[in-house]
């Protein structure tokens, strides 16, 4: 094994011990039962936010609190992942049992979802690696 793959391999390992409920490699989040597996839906959410990409880091902070009040209340069926802020839009990465729970979840917290995508698979630099 080189130093690329050390690295690579310790990378992983960080992402996993970090966000235990994301694969890398797949687009869903599958947690082991006693009579199986359970997959969970993972999503894409474009969201036309005018302004958004010059909101100071309090106004994000502020956008982040609303969005967990709401998640908690929503309890453990809907998760959020990430968000990626970008000119007028944020595109967010959530886990969730449907599609409903996204649309609910925009209505309460007040933030819009444009358009809501289903991400059947992901792909990374690592990939051409897996066998």
């Amino acid at each position: 094994m080189n130093l690329f793959d050390v690295t690579k391999q310790l990378l992983l390992l960080a992402k996993a011990l970090h966000r235990p409920q994301i694969s890398s490699r797949l687009a869903t989040k599958s947690v082991a039962l006693p009579k199986g597996n359970i997959t969970i839906p993972k999503y894409i959410i474009e969201r036309d936010i005018p302004g958004i990409g010059s909101a100071e880091r309090e106004q994000l902070r502020e956008a982040a609190k609303k969005s967990n009040e709401v998640l908690r209340q929503m309890g453990p069926s809907i998760q959020w992942i990430e968000t990626y802020v970008a000119g007028e839009k944020t595109f967010c990465v959530y886990l969730a049992d449907n599609e409903e729970l996204i649309h609910k979840h925009a209505k309460i917290s007040g933030f819009p979802a444009t358009k809501v995508t289903e991400i059947r698979k992901m792909i990374d630099p690592t990939t051409e690696q897996t066998v």
